[in-house]
Order: C-alpha cells, then sequence, then structure tokens
C-alpha cells in the first residue's frame, strides 16, 4: 500500500512541475491540471481508507474470537439441528472471511491488514 501512496505522489509532483511548465493557453495545461487533481483526491483518500480498512480487520479479529468461544460453547450443551446448521453456516462464513483476509495478506495491501491473520485459525 505504501507503493501506491508513493506512486500517487510521485504523479502529483510530476504533474505540478510539467503544470508550471506548459504554456497558459496549451491543451496539456488542463490535461496536467486534471491529472493533478485526480492524483490529490486519490492520496487524500488513500489514507483514510487505509486505516478504515486496518481498524474494521481489527473490529473483526475480536469477532472471531467471541463467535470461536460461542461455538466452543454451544458444542458442549446439546442444541438441536437447526441451531447446528446454522453453527455449520456461520462457520463456513467466517472460515471463508479469514481465507480472504491471509490471501490479501501476502499482496500490495497486505499493509492494509493485521498480521494477527496469520495466526489466525479455521473454526472446526
Amino acid at each position: 500500500m505504501l507503493i501506491i501512496v508513493l506512486a500517487l505522489l510521485l504523479i502529483l509532483v510530476l504533474s505540478v512541475i510539467s503544470l508550471k511548465r506548459t504554456d497558459e493557453c496549451s491543451d496539456w495545461n488542463f490535461t496536467w491540471l486534471i491529472i493533478t487533481l485526480i492524483s490529490s483526491i486519490f492520496l487524500i483518500i488513500t489514507p483514510i481508507v487505509w486505516t478504515n480498512n486496518y481498524y474494521s480487520y481489527k473490529a473483526d479479529i475480536n469477532k472471531y474470537l467471541i463467535t470461536k468461544q460461542t461455538i466452543t460453547d454451544s458444542r458442549n450443551s446439546k442444541i438441536s439441528d437447526i441451531e447446528r446448521a446454522a453453527l455449520t453456516s456461520k462457520i463456513i462464513e467466517i472460515n471463508q472471511y479469514i481465507a480472504d483476509a491471509k490471501y490479501w495478506n501476502d499482496t500490495i495491501f497486505g499493509d492494509m491488514i493485521p498480521d494477527d491473520y496469520a495466526e489466525l485459525e479455521y473454526l472446526k
């Protein structure tokens, strides 16, 4: 993710430099202005999205731990087949979410996902 921010910053700097070097009436002046505006907007939005996703994933880790405890408690008690089916459905949903987070944690967007996901085990 840091690479994306650096690339946006580089594009912004290059577009401002090019904007200063072109004539005022040139078509390129308008093009560089648009590129400058777009890269500025993305440069402002990226840290907001980054922190929002990071803390959202942190909250999901807490949900995982609570759900894991609930599953353990419900398995120790007698539950009906309908409740067991609902529990199995929830386990599948959480395991899919963990698999997605572990995959994205190994990509360029890995900074947006806490490394705590690597330690989470799939629910059984």
